[in-house]
């Protein structure tokens, strides 16, 4: 699990696609790629924010934390305890000072640990990416004059909203089962 956070801290995309089951491995990177577009358009907000209304009301609000929601990718996190099953792991962590704690799978492909991660829905990445994208309207906005009380507002009027779509996102369901065509005899 060690090397698997030092590449995302690195943000050695590459690196980190290699310690991660192939299942999952571009969704994986994608989604990690998506969260840190947030968390610098997130940083470059509460700079500009702080630069024009002369002082820390940034902490107005911040999703900053989100980087202490990624499972064994957050910023901090505390080992709990492991368990080893056959050729799989499950490593038990807590992010941040979060509760519930965090279950990790990893399976051993015979020549080392991989993370076995959870499917990400591909929708949730494209809405993290709106999400960036919404933030940093924000700061052009902030930038260009932008009053406080529009600073207040614009949490609830738009990047709430935003913050609602990435987590209730989901792809389409493919209809598998097959179907009578009314055209075929």
């Amino acid at each position: 699990m060690a090397r698997l956070q030092e590449a995302y801290r690195a943000r050695n995309y590459d690196e980190l696609a290699a310690l991660v089951a192939p299942k999952q491995r571009l969704a994986t990177v994608d989604f990690l790629a998506a969260v840190d577009e947030v968390l610098k358009a997130n940083a470059r907000l509460r700079r500009v924010a702080e630069s024009v209304y002369q002082g820390p009301v940034s902490e107005t609000w911040s999703i900053g934390e989100i980087e202490n929601n990624l499972g064994p990718f957050s910023a901090h996190v505390t080992l709990i305890g492991q368990e080893l099953r056959g050729n799989g792991a499950v490593v038990t962590l807590q992010e941040g000072d979060h509760i519930p704690l965090f279950k990790a799978r990893f399976v051993h492909d015979g020549s080392g640990w991989l993370y076995d991660a959870e499917p990400i829905p591909a929708a949730m990445i494209g809405e993290l990416r709106k999400l960036a994208a919404t933030l940093d309207d924000v700061t052009r906005k902030v930038r260009e004059g932008a009053d406080i009380r529009y600073y207040m507002d614009v949490f609830f009027t738009q990047v709430a909203p935003q913050m609602c779509r990435v987590l209730t996102a989901t792809d389409p369901v493919v209809q598998t089962a097959l179907s009578t065509d009314a055209n075929q005899p």
